[in-house]
């Protein structure tokens, strides 16, 4: 499964029954912005992704999107401008990291462990 693949599966489950050509704006801005950091990360990180803790690391993004949603609103009080309205939006948004955070766990307890790299396997010998 490619990413494209991946993507389009999440697509037709978002938008069921949609012409490509009729898909949010957001939407579409959200999927480029996917793809084009996979390919930015492919390029810097190769395959490091099959020797990672992918989800764990997912884990500590959705709890660094919803801190960056509350630091939004303190930069808005800072500033002079509407704070709840910027707080119910960053509310919104830490609800969906909450929710990603929470099925990314599930999500790790079904990947299969990594292998113990040899400076781990040392250290807990």
């Amino acid at each position: 499964m490619t990413l494209s693949d991946f993507f389009d599966r999440l697509e037709d489950a978002l938008f069921p029954n949609q012409r490509r050509d009729r898909l949010p704006a957001d939407w579409i801005a959200f999927r480029r912005q996917a793809e084009d950091r996979e390919i930015q990360g492919r390029d810097r990180f190769g395959d490091e992704y099959l020797t990672r803790d992918n989800a764990g690391e997912g884990l500590e993004e959705a709890a660094d999107g919803a801190n960056y949603g509350y630091f939004d609103v303190l930069r808005t009080d800072a500033e002079g401008g509407d704070v709840d309205e910027a707080l119910q939006l960053a509310l919104i948004a830490a609800h969906h990291f909450y929710e990603g955070h929470r099925t990314l766990h599930a999500l790790r307890a079904k990947t299969p462990p990594l292998p113990i790299s040899e400076p781990e396997a040392e250290i807990s010998t």
